[in-house]
């Protein structure tokens, strides 16, 4: 019997570059990582709300994706709203991941279009004492992170006293939203950042967070 090697797809290798990018991130919170180039996803839809148009960062948004399969529970949010599991967005994430679409206070997983959506995340399941690692786990897009223009320290386990990051083109009470989610540990959401040019910053429970 002879059988013949099929290489990973496109897909494949993505999903496995990128979760070691993520893995690394939250292991050490404060090292600014790069999400490979989803090259294979080049239709993603955009969103409408009030009427104007916003368009996907494809490297949170695929980051996120990449976590997905058929048991785990998905939402999304724009603009400080829910999306509607019914939309076009909803259905091309389902269609490239058989993930379940779900409520907030269900979703495993939980895609940010943008900072102001940050407004949402006491919606989301913090865990429980008993089983806390399963909380959901929030992807937020955001303009831009670097290391040469630090807005926030951070400090916790996984950094070396401190470590100064840069997330800039946030809404103001960006931090204030992620710290409230963390004031209850072992409860808790970890949060991953990503930029517009595939840069990610993991926030894990145990990051705390205050700006410079």
């Amino acid at each position: 019997m002879t059988t013949t090697f099929q290489p990973p797809s496109l897909f494949e290798t993505f999903c496995t570059a990128t979760f070691r990018v993520l893995l690394d991130c939250m292991a050490r919170p404060g090292t600014i990582g790069q999400i490979p180039e989803p090259s294979m996803f080049t239709n993603i839809p955009t969103i409408t709300i009030d009427n104007q148009p916003i368009i996907a960062n494809r490297f949170a948004l695929t980051s996120c994706l990449s976590l997905l399969d058929q048991e785990t529970r998905f939402a999304q949010a724009a603009n400080s709203s829910w999306i509607d599991p019914h939309s076009d967005i909803s259905r091309w994430v389902q269609l490239r991941s058989n993930c379940r679409l779900s409520d907030a206070a269900n979703a495993q997983f939980v895609y940010l279009w943008d900072s102001a959506s940050s407004a949402l995340l006491h919606e989301l399941n913090p865990g429980t004492l008993t089983f806390p690692e399963q909380s959901c786990t929030a992807f937020i897009a955001v303009p831009e992170i670097n290391d040469s223009e630090p807005t926030w320290r951070l400090q916790g386990p996984g950094i070396d006293g401190h470590c100064d990051v840069g997330v800039h083109g946030v809404v103001a009470d960006f931090v204030t939203h992620i710290n409230a989610t963390r004031a209850h540990f072992p409860l808790g959401i970890d949060i991953v950042c990503i930029d517009t040019h595939g840069k990610c910053l993991a926030l894990p429970r145990t990051c705390q967070i205050s700006l410079k």
